[in-house]
């Protein structure tokens, strides 16, 4: 059963001039495709290039940024925020992953994609018992880091830096029933006559990344991109005009 859902890994290699640079963007990408649930697929190329900023590594504040202007919601910590790991730590228990800022000389070889020694940025997903899935741009795929690790990794760019750890926290949003909405079916398309995944009820919610267009229900053809959660976790879509959002 996955809680969450896992946005595809975006690496920094053969991502043009600046890809020894593009840790930042190429986690931004990811954490924008995670954010909206796959609506948002961005190159990592693409997504450096809405910066405009083609000099180095980009910095926090430079991802925030871009991800507001593509309408995803972000808490930026950086140089005046004083970010607490216990905090970051509760941000991602609550499925509120980020990308972060760290020192890539704390980690063993087995878990570097590259003969580095300096900052880097990576995305910190779900958080489990003894380790974190991270999506660490000079890898190929996913992978787990102790939490121990993961915790040193970015402690020790803030003692070189100021201000508490440096992250970009995405806010996820939820999908409501609106008033006067008893219950809603979650289906497997954008259509009208797909098959029907659950049901929302009562208070229920769903963590959705956004809308997308398909069948007209109440006259309005789009439809909330919503995640469903259980044994068989899979993407959903729900009416817009049955649902809000907060």
């Amino acid at each position: 059963m996955s809680r969450f859902y896992l946005a595809p890994h975006k690496g920094q290699r053969n991502t043009g001039v600046m890809s020894s640079t593009n840790c930042a963007a190429a986690s931004g990408a990811m954490l924008d495709n995670q954010a909206t649930l796959g609506i948002h697929n961005p190159s990592v190329r693409w997504w450096r290039k809405q910066t405009d900023d083609f000099s180095g590594g980009l910095r926090m504040e430079q991802v925030a940024a871009v991800l507001e202007e593509r309408g995803i919601k972000v808490h930026l910590y950086d140089y005046r925020d004083n970010l607490k790991w216990w905090r970051l730590k509760q941000y991602l228990a609550a499925g509120r992953f980020a990308v972060v800022a760290g020192d890539y000389d704390v980690l063993p070889p087995d878990l570097k994609g590259s003969l580095y020694d300096d900052f880097h940025a990576v995305v910190y997903h779900q958080l489990f018992k003894v380790n974190i899935r991270v999506g660490d741009p000079l890898m190929e795929n996913w992978l787990k880091w102790p939490i121990d690790l993961a915790a040193e990794y970015v402690k020790k760019f803030d003692r070189q830096t100021v201000g508490g750890l440096h992250a970009c926290v995405m806010v996820p949003e939820f999908a409501h029933l609106r008033d006067g909405i008893i219950e809603a079916e979650v289906v497997s398309e954008p259509e009208k006559d797909a098959d029907v995944l659950t049901t929302l009820k009562g208070k229920s919610r769903l963590v959705t990344g956004g809308n997308v267009k398909g069948d007209t229900v109440a006259g309005i053809n789009r439809w909330r991109k919503v995640w469903v959660p259980g044994k068989n976790s899979t993407i959903g879509y729900i009416p817009w005009s049955q649902t809000w959002v907060r």
